[in-house]
């Protein structure tokens, strides 16, 4: 019982999950082309590949204050620090 239980808890969990990450891609995407123009949709593929929520969250918060589209990019992309050249 305990463990029909446990998964069954376990499947609501990754449910609401895959809900948030829905959620917040669609922010992003919307905040991309209300802040940036409809070209800045073209990095949604990249994005698209995040997994992490917290992550996902970070980008959807980043939309704020981040002055181009090469700033916000940067938030998931640290290692390739993109320039505006």
């Amino acid at each position: 019982m305990r463990l029909a239980g446990w998964k069954a808890n376990r499947k609501v969990q990754q449910g609401e999950e895959i809900g948030l990450r829905q959620g917040l891609l669609t922010g992003i995407a919307l905040g991309l082309e209300l802040k940036f123009g409809f070209e800045a949709v073209s990095v949604l593929p990249e994005v698209y590949k995040i997994e992490d929520v917290d992550v996902l969250r970070a980008l959807q918060q980043g939309l704020r204050t981040a002055k181009n589209l090469i700033e916000w990019q940067n938030l998931y992309r640290p290692e390739k620090r993109l320039s505006e050249s």
